[in-house]
């Protein structure tokens, strides 16, 4: 192929060259068959082992859907080219970020660490470790928004389980594969690997994001691998002025040498990180951006607010237009307050204003003018300017609206962080539980409780942990998983509340008028759809029902008190795969209901009660010809049971 716009590769067009390197170049391309845009990677045929590693990072991709991981479309070669096809992504790489606009704030970096390590650990889930992860190959995707997607590149050395656990950097040094300022101590000694490399790799790219440094480096690959495998990296508050002890801890077990004492996995990793900002988050430096042509006004600002610099709580950006200060704003979402002026060239402070909600709704914007008629005022206000303030300026009266508008920000953004935190977890606790603890909290106090009949079914999933150790961990939570989420619709569907899932084991509770009945019917429809794979322990009574744990160290649970929990529980792990078993309580009203016989199974012994309990198989009472059971009440679409 004759390189050119115009001309194609294989059967894509090629629009534009958008990068250009040693090993080949990408293109903005299109599929001509399903009318989209796409990236093409194209790389010179000169390149040993060139297709072989795309083709590895075709195969790798393909198995790893998810939105933190840049998508493949298609690979082949054209005329002893091999090139990749992947999807066409606007903004930059987190390399040109650093180099552009230099260090992010700590809560852009627990952002950023946050996707990545959904991304990676998504990847080490499937068995896939990167083996590259640098900043030239996160990529930070425009999605419409201020926010941004971070998507991991470049899967082309990446390792699948089991080979990761032999792979070793051929060709020893001087020929590593990878790039040695990211690489583990492992990786550039040419050891074994698993993904706690990537771990390190992802807290170097953290450092760096967070200093403008890397940890690590030296003149030559050899002192650069002695200093990875045998020196402690800076504290990284000896970069950044105001990162507390927590951040250095932090670093130091994210770069530990020994993979044992790091982080274990991406998402403890981020977790981690993002917990240690919070908690600082209540001293953290506001940014404010000064918007104004005039360059006396910058030295004014710097002037007003000198004291509240050098303590660290305050840091200034300025933009001449309100053009600039737009990309100010996509480069440094974390400004909280813009001051503006309103008459500029290129774009006017009232035209930025009505465009600055849009990159960052939380951010404030005061207008600072000398056009303070009313209709300005009014246009301001009603664009959703937070203040307007008159030139020439009362340097107290701007301090106090600064910091009023500063405040603002933080109360908004914590409401919203509390708002997305009750999201994630109302997925924790069913709303039926919420429903019924809160006006005892509220109303009579968190360790109240109340007193209800109910009945309790342990349900498990039999087999779903054979061979653990030897799956990979994302295939043993997806299979568990899909069978869960079957239960979980089912006992919905009779107005059962899902308690909690413990191990293989789902925990019911049902409440109310016909509770008994509606349990039964929801146990014997999953007994029909899932047979010897089902195991249950089922009985009735009267039980507590409250918040229990340790309010002070903010650890609560819901739980269900009595013989009917405890008895449930024990039988449960009594019950052989298929087996439906039952208290003597439930066995009295099943029996006295119809439909299904209750035969003597054994007793079991009960430390909990000092006692033991009698156990009773469950089955239909006319079963003809072999037992049945019930069709569920929900349908289910494309399970893999």
């Amino acid at each position: 192929m004759a390189e050119g716009e115009g001309r194609t590769c294989g059967k894509y067009l090629l629009d534009r060259e958008i990068a250009r390197g040693g090993m080949g170049a990408i293109w903005v391309a299109r599929d001509p068959q399903l009318q989209r845009r796409v990236a093409l990677k194209r790389l010179h045929s000169n390149q040993p082992d060139a297709a072989g590693r795309l083709e590895r990072e075709a195969t790798v991709v393909a198995r790893l859907q998810h939105p933190n991981i840049v998508q493949i479309f298609d690979f082949g070669e054209d005329e002893g080219s091999p090139f990749i096809v992947m999807e066409l992504l606007e903004g930059e790489d987190l390399a040109a970020r650093l180099d552009r606009a230099g260090p992010l704030p700590p809560s852009t970096v627990a952002s950023l660490l946050v996707q990545l390590a959904r991304g990676i650990g998504a990847a080490h889930a499937a068995g896939v470790v990167h083996l590259d992860l640098k900043p030239a190959n996160i990529f930070l995707a425009k999605n419409g928004t201020l926010e941004e997607t971070a998507k991991v590149l470049d899967f082309g050395i990446a390792s699948i389980a089991p080979e990761c656990a032999e792979r070793r950097n051929a060709g020893g040094l001087g020929q590593l594969v990878g790039t040695p300022w990211y690489m583990s101590p492992e990786q550039v000694r040419c050891r074994p690997v698993d993904h706690r490399s990537d771990l390190w790799s992802l807290g170097v790219i953290a450092y760096q994001a967070l200093t403008g440094h890397v940890p690590f480096m030296a003149q030559s690959l050899g002192d650069l691998v002695f200093r990875i495998c045998a020196e402690h990296a800076a504290p990284p508050s000896t970069h950044l002025a105001g990162l507390g002890p927590a951040v250095d801890r932090f670093f130091e077990r994210a770069l530990s040498k020994d993979p044992r004492d790091r982080f274990q996995s991406a998402p403890e990793m981020a977790a981690a990180f993002v917990e240690i900002i919070e908690a600082e988050g209540s001293g953290r430096r506001a940014t404010i951006l000064f918007v104004d042509d005039e360059p006396d006004m910058a030295v004014l600002i710097e002037q007003c607010f000198q004291e509240q610099i050098e303590r660290g709580e305050y840091k200034f950006l300025f933009a001449g237009n309100g053009e600039d200060a737009l990309s100010r704003m996509r480069d440094h979402p974390e400004i909280d307050v813009v001051l503006s002026d309103i008459r500029m060239p290129r774009m006017d402070g009232l035209t930025f204003l009505s465009r600055a909600a849009g990159l960052s709704p939380t951010t404030k914007v005061v207008i600072v003018s000398a056009y303070g008629d009313m209709s300005n005022i009014r246009k301001a206000m009603n664009l959703g300017a937070f203040d307007f303030l008159l030139k020439p300026i009362d340097l107290q009266d701007l301090e106090v609206t600064v910091d009023k508008a500063v405040r603002h920000v933080e109360d908004v953004r914590r409401t919203l962080r509390s708002v997305r935190e009750n999201g994630i977890l109302r997925m924790f606790v069913h709303r039926a539980v919420v429903d019924r603890i809160m006006p005892m909290v509220l109303g009579m106090g968190i360790s109240s409780g109340e007193t209800v009949d109910a009945t309790v079914c342990f349900l498990g999933v039999c087999g779903s942990l054979d061979g653990i150790t030897d799956r990979p961990a994302g295939e043993v939570v997806r299979a568990l998983n899909t069978r869960l989420e079957l239960i979980a619709r089912e006992i919905a569907a009779q107005n059962g509340i899902m308690d909690k899932f413990v191990g293989d084991t789902a925990i019911a509770i049902f409440l109310g008028e016909r509770h008994v009945e509606r349990a039964l019917a929801s146990v014997v429809s999953l007994r029909g759809v899932l047979g010897d794979r089902l195991a249950v322990g089922m009985e009735t009574g009267t039980v507590v029902s409250g918040a229990v744990g340790s309010p002070a160290h903010f650890r609560l649970d819901h739980a269900v008190l009595g013989h009917a929990p405890v008895i449930a529980s024990r039988i449960r792990a009594t019950a052989r795969p298929g087996e439906i078993l039952v208290g003597e309580s439930l066995r009295a009203r099943i029996e006295s209901s119809g439909g299904f016989v209750c035969t003597f199974a054994g007793r079991a012994a009960l430390s909990e009660l000092n006692t033991e309990v009698s156990m009773f198989t469950v089955q239909p009472a006319d079963p003809g010809d072999g037992p049945v059971w019930s069709t569920p009440t929900v349908e289910i679409l494309g399970a893999e049971l």
